[in-house]
């Protein structure tokens, strides 16, 4: 019920503005699935997108590679077609960029608009090239140092030992402790799972991790896209604390096309209801909601992405669940203005008030 706003680097952003676009305005509704087709020295096309309705977001990117060449999009999978209130709009080819919170997935599937495509490339002209190129200079000095090394080596997943002890699990119950805090330890993570790295157009850090399963049931299993806001939200708030199986819950997750901070709220909420017997099996349709299910969660993000069953009650907003559950949920279901906490709420308070 708010103006949502919403960042995901990669290289769709610097593409727009290589096609001679500074910003986007969508508004109405198609008819039917439509894509808008943006190329540089071309007027823009909506186009039919019917093929590429029902596809999840890395599907729908090969579809669209495949069909109009080399190219970079902003596109929802089916989350956003479904209307899940935190569906995201995932972009880019290169580096993946994933446009989390506050729902704009869900807006672009209201308007059946499954995608935007931009094909462009070359300079972009500047107002002052020699104190543009001085200050890139200085700065790509500054971010090759010492500051930016856990980034480079780790990602975001070097914030973990950085909130410790902090962490708190099962929906903030308690702190998590040594032996959960050891199995997400980060050397082993590029020990055994890192592959290489990607980055944003022209950044020089390439914080985003290419991971890999090497054996066990996920064995095979790459995540291009798993971020600290998957561990926290879809790790130890809800039971996890593995990363193999939050890499491949994250994987879905990003597939379907919904924010993974959301989520891991909102089905911490439900689970401490359950735990708390405020809900039982007769409100989740026979569901058990218990702590660490992988399983469980697997289920829960396909019955959301498609609002099957108990998913079409937790694709909605953490308010607006709540104003159906008994009024004893409330004490457990976090968010500000709607919005699910990015971090710990009682450790990084201003981020928390922003979220």
């Amino acid at each position: 019920g708010i103006f949502g706003d919403s960042n995901g680097g990669g290289f769709f952003p610097a593409r727009l503005r290589q096609a001679g676009y500074d910003h986007v305005v969508i508004t109405g509704k198609a008819e039917k699935p439509v894509l808008l087709f943006i190329e540089k020295g071309k007027k823009p096309a909506i186009k039919d997108a019917i093929d590429l309705w029902g596809l999840d977001t890395y599907e729908t990117d090969e579809a669209i590679q495949k069909k109009y060449g080399p190219c970079e999009s902003a596109r929802i999978g089916p989350a956003g077609e479904n209307l899940v209130r935190y569906a995201n709009v995932f972009t880019s080819t290169k580096r993946t960029g994933v446009h989390g919170k506050t729902g704009m997935g869900c807006v672009m599937g209201s308007k059946n608009l499954k995608a935007v495509i931009v094909k462009a490339d070359g300079r972009i002209p500047y107002a002052n090239e020699a104190k543009a190129k001085e200050l890139a200079k200085f700065y790509a000095e500054k971010w090759m140092g010492s500051a930016t090394y856990g980034l480079r080596e780790y990602g975001s997943f070097s914030l973990i030992p950085q909130n410790s002890m902090h962490t708190r699990i099962h929906n903030q119950q308690v702190h998590i402790n040594a032996e959960q805090l050891e199995a997400y330890d980060v050397t082993r993570l590029v020990e055994n799972y890192k592959t290489g790295q990607k980055a944003c157009y022209c950044c020089p850090v390439a914080c985003t991790q290419m991971l890999e399963v090497k054996d066990g049931p996920y064995k095979g299993e790459a995540a291009d896209k798993v971020e600290f806001g998957h561990y926290t939200n879809m790790g130890p708030l809800i039971g996890i604390f593995d990363y193999p199986q939050l890499f491949h819950i994250s994987n879905l997750a990003n597939r379907m096309g919904f924010d993974c901070i959301t989520f891991g709220w909102i089905v911490a909420m439900m689970m401490e209801c359950y735990q708390r017997g405020i809900i039982t099996k007769e409100d989740t349709g026979g569901v058990e909601l218990n702590w660490g299910d992988v399983t469980l969660i697997e289920e829960l993000i396909k019955k959301i992405s498609y609002r099957e069953g108990i998913g079409a009650l937790l694709a909605d907003s953490m308010p607006m669940i709540l104003k159906k559950l008994k009024p004893e949920a409330a004490d457990y279901g976090f968010h500000i203005k709607g919005l699910s906490f990015s971090y710990n709420c009682t450790q990084a308070v201003a981020m928390s008030l922003a979220s």
